[in-house]
């Protein structure tokens, strides 16, 4: 009445395969993870963007400083034009003053002037400053997320991976960093982050 139900070698080996498969399909997101942790890119893609916003922020401070107004001494002026000639010194003592006087009333307004300009460059420094601080906290966010969506973007070939033992090793899994530098990967964790 009931018989056995007859299994062939063909189809035990397709059960096999698909078990085997369908395991590699939900172990692949964790093996993917630990590959990724065990490879260190992660810290190497948070140095990399710490280095270059701190480059750009170098960069941006030194713009600052070199537009920096600079103040004129007149006395060490009216002393380079007319100092060591023959009457300077008589010059000077009888009108010394007066061209002090002279000179530091010009010099007065020029000098507010590069008060101001230094106090807008210092806090234009600070905001700089503060604008690369929370672009740098920002970056660990950027590289884990790189991180995710490239794992997620290799599923394949991480099944594969995990299916065959470790012995097929296909992109991204031979190069991760080049896998989280692709542009649609960079983009979407852009628009994520920032």
């Amino acid at each position: 009445m009931f018989s056995s139900p007859e299994v062939s070698v063909p189809g035990a080996v397709l059960v096999a395969a698909m078990v085997i498969g369908g395991a590699a399909y939900v172990l692949a997101p964790e093996v993917g993870t630990r590959l990724v942790a065990n490879s260190h890119v992660v810290e190497r893609c948070e140095k990399g963007l710490a280095d270059e916003a701190r480059r750009a922020r170098d960069e941006a401070l030194s713009r600052i400083n070199s537009h920096a107004p600079a103040t004129i001494d007149a006395g060490k002026l009216f002393e380079g034009l007319f100092g060591g000639r023959p009457g300077s010194t008589e010059f000077f003592d009888r009108y010394g003053q007066s061209l002090k006087n002279i000179t530091n009333a010009l010099q007065g307004p020029a000098a507010a002037q590069a008060e101001a300009a230094q106090q807008v460059a210092e806090r234009t420094a600070a905001a700089i400053k503060e604008k690369f601080e929370r672009q740098a906290e920002a970056h660990e966010g950027v590289c884990a997320c790189r991180a995710r969506l490239a794992v997620n973007a290799g599923i394949n070939s991480l099944a594969l991976f995990t299916a065959t033992g470790g012995w097929v090793r296909w992109a991204p899994l031979t190069d991760w960093s080049a896998a989280m530098a692709a542009r649609e990967i960079i983009s979407q964790c852009e628009k994520g982050v920032l």
